[in-house]
């Protein structure tokens, strides 16, 4: 965290690693896969909003696949997310996902876009 003058601002960072197993009723889809994210947050100056950046890079084998596949993934995204009233937080993000695969009639990428709202809401 940083001042300047009067504002404060925050910045943060994440890294990790993952390893993992995705099972299958379909034997050809069950593969083992490692993946690494990073992420960039950013806290402005303006009240009750944040912006952050994530990239990942996955890798995934799928031993039991005719003729043995590999894919790899590249997923980046954005979003931004502030709390507008005291119980109501809007966020959206856009989301870009590009699959490159050992058989290239799987390769595929695309968008997504993402808006919410979320509503807090307190019980006694």
């Amino acid at each position: 965290m940083r001042r300047e003058g009067e504002r404060v601002l925050c910045y943060c960072g994440d890294v990790s690693l993952s390893l993992g197993e995705s099972v299958a009723d379909v034997q050809s889809q069950t593969n083992g896969w490692v993946e690494i994210d990073t992420t960039i947050g950013w806290r402005p100056p303006v009240k009750n909003l944040s912006l952050w950046a994530t990239g990942s890079v996955q890798g995934a084998v799928y031993s039991d696949f005719p003729g043995g596949r590999q894919d790899l993934i590249f997923i980046g995204s954005g979003n931004f997310s502030g709390l507008w009233m005291p119980d109501v937080t809007l966020s959206a993000g856009v989301k870009f996902t590009q699959q490159i695969s050992s058989h290239s009639d799987l390769d595929w990428n695309g968008f997504n876009v993402v808006p919410r709202v979320l509503f807090n809401m307190k019980f006694n």
